[in-house]
């Protein structure tokens, strides 16, 4: 049995009208269990026994095999219920976004009539609206995928999608730049209009990069873990080279929204001056730059940073002054972060829908790179070159020569 909220108020196969019944129900299913008196007084404030008010509905409920499970003073949904809201969330939460986004039939109970309490009514609209919010930020995640594959038209109409969502308040100052960024790279009509509302809120709006359509494939996954990261949060990415850490970064910035800053040593917080708007960092100050929570900067990389910025992201990484931030290193991160994605060389589960590219590049992301772009393989690291004798030819002498006969660096499995 399965509860739905989103763009209607019913159940699933059957016929049941009591809308303050099925209201009560969905409450439950959106904010969890709940003591018995905080249902009464939120549901019949003004009645003169909200407890026989709720013991009523309950019966009413009660009928629907499932529905509820009652524990003493508290309630809360029975096993034997679904709810779509529910299911929206689970899927958002497993990167499942297009089954996600398609669950979103409308405002959440758009088709409700019944009179409701101040109190009541003010979650219906709020819920409505976050739950709406929660969906436009799918859609834009969905638009930077695409961006970040290089389809820019896709981008511009999942972004067009997120702007005109059923039920979703007014973009926000953090939505307007994501939104401009995404229709003006696909030279989409709504651009002007997402323009026109971020100067009437003071905002300054960057043009959209003009970053070539490189292939990039197999780091969905990481590339949407990237894209959630709240403000105030840390990530690190780390790996050997060639392990696509720079070409995540460069899918980061094509999908919008961030700030990749390329790591420099030649002077003290070099590395953080583009943050500053011309304002040098001091060492008084060294988190000034990052202390904006609307932004979401990545430093490529830790190693070529000089001390002095390495010293503030970590500073950073200990105070979380506002910024999402996300650090590329070839090591493991020396303080604690609140994501690391380690990169190695890609699963075959990856590389799925590209026939052969597995067996052909055993998953480095290098050659699957060169592979996509239509290199030719056996050139790319020199003339033939004859078996190394340092790793076992069994295993795959000097990586990945038994599948191209050159002489290349092995995996660092092995070094």
């Amino acid at each position: 049995m399965k509860l739905r909220t989103l763009g209607d108020l019913s159940v699933e196969g059957i016929t049941f009208r009591r809308q303050k019944v099925l209201l009560l129900l969905a409450y439950l299913c959106a904010e969890g269990p709940q003591p018995r008196r905080r249902l009464a007084e939120l549901f019949w404030p003004e009645a003169a026994n909200p407890m026989n008010s709720l013991a009523q509905h309950l019966v009413h409920l009660r009928t629907l095999p499932g529905a509820v499970q009652e524990d003493g003073s508290r309630v809360e949904v029975g096993a034997g219920m679904q709810c779509d809201v529910r299911q929206l969330r689970a899927l958002a939460g497993g990167n499942r976004l297009e089954e996600a986004t398609a669950l979103y039939g409308g405002p959440f109970l758009d088709t409700l009539n019944i009179p409701l309490g101040a109190d009541l009514e003010e979650w219906v609209f709020e819920t409505r609206e976050a739950l709406a919010r929660e969906v436009r930020g799918l859609w834009l995640t969905l638009a930077a995928g695409a961006a970040a594959h290089g389809r820019a038209a896709d981008a511009g109409e999942l972004a067009a999608r997120a702007l005109n969502l059923r039920g979703a308040p007014p973009p926000d100052e953090l939505e307007l730049p994501r939104l401009h960024h995404l229709l003006h790279l696909a030279g989409h009509p709504l651009a002007a209009g997402v323009a026109r509302d971020a100067h009437a809120l003071g905002l300054t709006l960057g043009v959209a990069p003009e970053l070539a359509a490189a292939a990039f494939v197999g780091r969905e996954q990481e590339l949407a873990q990237l894209a959630r990261l709240g403000a105030g949060k840390v990530a690190w990415v780390s790996g050997p080279g060639g392990m696509g850490k720079s070409a995540l970064l460069l899918a980061l910035a094509r999908s919008g929204g961030w700030t990749v800053l390329k790591a420099r040593a030649d002077r003290p917080y070099g590395t953080l001056e583009p943050l500053a708007g011309g304002t040098p960092v001091t060492p008084a100050a060294p988190l000034a730059p990052l202390r904006d929570p609307a932004l979401r900067v990545a430093v490529d990389s830790w190693e070529g940073a000089d001390d002095a910025t390495q010293a503030a992201l970590t500073l950073a990484a200990h105070q979380r002054p506002g910024a999402a931030v996300v650090i590329v290193s070839r090591r493991h991160p020396p303080f604690g972060v609140d994501l690391h994605l380690e990169l190695g060389p890609l699963p075959h589960a990856a590389l799925a829908g590209h026939a052969g590219l597995h067996e052909l590049t055993e998953g480095h992301p290098t050659l699957v790179g060169a592979a996509l772009a239509g290199e030719a393989l056996d050139g790319r690291q020199g003339p033939e070159s004859a078996p190394c004798r340092r790793w076992p030819a069994t295993s795959s002498c000097c990586w990945p020569c038994r599948k191209r006969r050159t002489c290349a660096p092995p995996p660092a499995r092995w070094a």
